[in-house]
C-alpha cells in the first residue's frame, strides 16, 4: 500500500483562490500472473468549491468527471510501473492493444 497527498492552489476567473487537497491511496495485491490494484481518492479540502460540486443533484456528475480524469493518471502510472518492471527484469514490455 502506498499513498500520497496532492494540493492544488488555483485562482478562478473572478480572482478567487481555490485550495484543493486530496489523498490518493493504492493497495496492490498479487493476482494470478499480475497484480490487482485498488485505488481510492479522498477529497479532504476544497475551498470556494463551485456550486455544482456542493449541490446534491449535480455532485454525482462532478464526481464522475473527476474520476475520469483520475483514471487517466492511474492508467499512466500503471504503464510507467510496467515499463520499469520490464526494464529491470530484461523482458520486453507487452504491447497495449
Amino acid at each position: 500500500m502506498f499513498e500520497f497527498r496532492t494540493e492544488a492552489n488555483l485562482t478562478d476567473k473572478k480572482d478567487r483562490p481555490h485550495v484543493i487537497t486530496s489523498v490518493h491511496r493504492y493497495v496492490l495485491q498479487k493476482h494470478d500472473a499480475g497484480a490487482k490494484v485498488d485505488f481510492t481518492s479522498t477529497l479532504q479540502r476544497y475551498t470556494e468549491a463551485p456550486w455544482y460540486a456542493r449541490v446534491g443533484l449535480f455532485r454525482p456528475v462532478a464526481i464522475r468527471i473527476s474520476a475520469s480524469l483520475m483514471g487517466r493518471g492511474f492508467r499512466n502510472l500503471l504503464a510507467m510501473a510496467d515499463e520499469r518492471a520490464h526494464a529491470h527484469d530484461g523482458t520486453d514490455t507487452p504491447q497495449q492493444g
